[in-house]
């Protein structure tokens, strides 16, 4: 898997000769995608703003909970939730931005309806939640961590669809060892570029 990743990255060089193919991928990528992304971000942001309602101490501000959701979904939810390798790989360094981007908005805007519902939050409150945490770097961090988890998806769904054995068991079987490798290295990445970029803002 490492080595098939130097290998695309070494390929970059190259992607002007593939615009077609990159046009193809990040079509297909962002089509798959984009309509699973808008149910998973809102049921993720009414399921914020319902938590975060109901845990935070009476006496808090209810405003308080429009920063709490923002900073939760564009910098650890968006990333997350949201893969011929070369030109996969240059789609996904495109789209899984776009899709993160998209994630943060609806999660963000669903999270202020379950607030509303839930602890009577006002736009205008929510709004001052969000300014009060709001910065560059977040974006920058949600950013980079999306072009992260963009070479991760396509580098190991690519990795096990290219070495799976013949027939659907071997489909199938490379299908549930793709999966459960990115879900690991995304979670551990995270971590680490977590703590990285907190040291560098």
């Amino acid at each position: 898997m490492t080595i098939l990743f130097v290998q695309s990255v070494a390929a970059l060089r190259k992607s002007p000769t593939y615009i077609r193919h990159i046009g193809e991928q990040y079509a297909y990528i962002g089509r798959q995608s984009f309509p699973l992304i808008i149910v998973t971000s809102a049921f993720v942001g009414l399921v914020l703003g319902i938590q975060i309602g109901t845990q935070i101490h009476p006496g808090t501000p209810p405003w308080i909970e429009g920063g709490l959701i923002y900073e939760s979904g564009v910098l650890e939810m968006g990333p997350i939730v949201t893969g011929l390798v070369m030109p996969r790989l240059v789609a996904a360094l495109f789209a899984l931005p776009i899709l993160t981007a998209t994630f943060d908005f609806v999660g963000c805007l669903a999270g202020f309806v379950s607030s509303y519902y839930t602890i009577d939050l006002r736009f205008s409150g929510f709004m001052r939640g969000i300014r009060s945490v709001f910065g560059p770097t977040q974006i920058y961090t949600s950013l980079i961590k999306s072009f992260f988890n963009g070479l991760i998806v396509s580098t190991v769904g690519s990795y096990f669809g290219l070495t799976s054995g013949q027939g659907a068991k071997g489909v199938g079987n490379a299908t549930t060892r793709a999966v459960i490798w990115a879900c690991v290295i995304v979670i551990v990445v995270d971590y680490v570029s977590s703590a990285a970029l907190q040291h560098i803002w």
